[in-house]
């Protein structure tokens, strides 16, 4: 049980370290996108917010073109996000 208790604190405080992998290194593409999408992070440096290229190659142009506009758009919230942290 004291295991179990150690992976969950480790989980809540490196969860950002989780996060930012799992957003780079999930395989396969389709659910790392998937991943990227299931919230708008705070920081617009994050990794869920970068083009992901290996995926696009798998992806016809609409779907290229509805991934940009959704990443265009989860950009601008992290970055409006970004600006009324900073003021």
């Amino acid at each position: 049980m004291k295991g179990h208790r150690f992976m969950l604190v480790y989980l809540v405080f490196h969860w950002e370290n989780l996060d930012r992998w799992l957003c780079c290194y999930l395989e396969p593409n389709w659910f790392r996108l998937w991943w990227r999408k299931l919230w708008i992070r705070q920081d617009e440096s994050h990794p869920s917010l970068y083009r992901d290229t290996a995926a696009e190659c798998q992806m016809t142009e609409t779907e290229q073109a509805e991934f940009m506009h959704d990443l265009l758009r989860r950009r601008h919230i992290a970055h409006e996000r970004d600006l009324r942290r900073a003021y």
